[in-house]
């Protein structure tokens, strides 16, 4: 009785004695069906893939925060990054808009990151209006005569007025307390 060779693994010609002279699709590539005859039954790994192993039924998925857009990916560092400034949440992704902007009112100075809550919120006294923001240098300070208590504020309209009576010269106050008599 014959036995097909398995998975991620092909076999030209006839005669043959052994699974040992099945030949494994080379890395980068997969194939899940078994008793395949041609090295055209192995498939590069899809966008969004990869896999290290030679013989693969199937690729790895490239990890939360990265991706990658074209096929045939051998390493995880085939995978792209997502840079500052964005930050990507699911597996397997295959093209770079699925790097998502952090938004208003938040920062992102590193990359590779898995959700919005790696995004920095402006702090207290700060507001922000743009989408993928990369340092926090981008947070505005609320000007002389406002403050605002508040972290990850996303406009000017969010710094609140000192009250009658008081003043305040400084940019950037967190609180009311700011404002002196």
């Amino acid at each position: 009785e014959c036995t097909a060779c398995g998975t991620g693994k092909y076999l030209t010609g006839s005669g043959f004695t052994s699974s040992q002279d099945c030949i494994e699709c080379s890395a980068g590539k997969r194939h899940d069906l078994t008793g395949m005859t041609s090295a055209v039954a192995c498939e590069a790994c899809e966008a969004g893939t990869f896999q290290p192993e030679s013989g693969a039924a199937k690729c790895e998925l490239c990890s939360v925060g990265k991706y990658r857009e074209e096929t045939g990916g051998v390493h995880e560092s085939d995978c792209e990054t997502c840079g500052a400034g964005k930050y990507q949440t699911g597996t397997g992704q295959s093209n770079e808009s699925a790097c998502l902007l952090c938004p208003e009112g938040t920062y992102q100075v590193g990359v590779g990151k898995s959700g919005d809550s790696d995004c920095g919120k402006c702090e207290a006294g700060k507001y922000q209006t743009g989408l993928g923001m990369v340092l926090e240098a981008a947070c505005l300070s609320c000007g002389p005569g406002k403050y605002q208590p508040d972290h990850g504020k996303t406009s000017e309209s969010s710094c609140l007025i000192c009250g009658g009576g008081t003043y305040q010269s400084g940019d950037g106050m967190a609180n009311s307390q700011a404002c002196l008599l």
